[in-house]
């Protein structure tokens, strides 16, 4: 399972990506709408 993270205030990313990562094999976080259709296509 993958989970895609928007949020665009560092710490609270960070903070979720941290947290899903013990749970989530692969967390991956963007801080942007644009970075999200980069990740995606």
């Amino acid at each position: 399972m993958k989970v895609l993270i928007v949020e665009d205030d560092a710490d609270s990313r960070d903070f979720v990506v941290l947290v899903l990562e013990q749970q989530v094999p692969e967390a991956i976080a963007v801080s942007s709408a644009f970075e999200v259709f980069q990740v995606l296509i």
